[in-house]
């Protein structure tokens, strides 16, 4: 067996990176596979998150700490016949660790806002992995996902959905809204469907996000 690697990339913090990690982690366990998680984040957020009331979310998923650009390799190497998804959550900055996660990684996913700063951030993180792609020959299967959009679409909202289209980005057509169900799960440390009541609305989106995300890594490896 060998793990399908899937990590949360942004130029900064802030975008949901940890957040989009921990519940796609749940519902990947909830399927029944065996979950590992890579906190590559200084401050160790995954970590925390995996051991809030009393280690609640450490059922789902096993967090590795301390993982830096240095060891990712040997780190992944150690585990990646154990699970069956290995995700790895970065800093929110544009490092070696990203060009590091770039090169093992099945897909990469960058988080964004809507709004001119996030899609400004997201063209960098866009240029920082298309240069490994161009320095490595290898073609890196990269994707968008908007998080933390509001409930309620604004004229502005619309501007900046019109601008995405039009971008050359990938961008998977699940949004995930700003709900507050997905900051309760990393408070509580349970699931959304251990939430009372169960918070329906945000497990179908991260299960459909979960959805594309297996189909993108379907198709990208079948052109090959």
């Amino acid at each position: 067996m060998s793990a399908t690697i899937i990590s949360f990339v942004s130029s900064k913090g802030g975008p949901g990176k940890s957040t989009l990690t921990t519940h796609t982690a749940i519902i990947l366990a909830e399927g029944g596979a065996k979950v590992a998680v890579m906190d590559a984040d200084p401050s160790g957020r995954m970590t925390r998150i995996s051991q809030n009331a009393d280690n609640g979310l450490g059922k789902y998923f096993t967090v590795f700490p301390n993982v830096t650009a240095e060891n990712l390799v040997q780190q992944v190497q150690i585990i990646n016949n154990d699970f069956d998804f290995i995700l790895i959550d970065p800093e929110g900055v544009l490092s070696d660790l990203i060009v590091q996660i770039a090169k093992i990684a099945h897909i990469v996913i960058s988080p964004m806002k809507l709004g001119q700063g996030d899609i400004e951030e997201s063209t960098k993180t866009a240029a920082v992995i298309n240069q490994v792609a161009k320095d490595t020959g290898r073609d890196i299967n990269l994707y968008f996902v908007l998080n933390d959009v509001s409930t309620t679409r604004s004229g502005l909202d619309a501007h900046w959905l019109e601008v995405l289209r039009k971008s050359n980005f990938k961008t998977f057509q699940t949004i995930i809204y700003t709900r507050v169900a997905y900051k309760e799960t990393t408070d509580l440390g349970v699931s959304l469907l251990e939430l009372s009541p169960k918070r329906v609305k945000a497990h179908s989106e991260i299960t459909r996000l979960v959805e594309e995300v297996f189909a993108a890594i379907k198709s990208h490896y079948e052109e090959k």
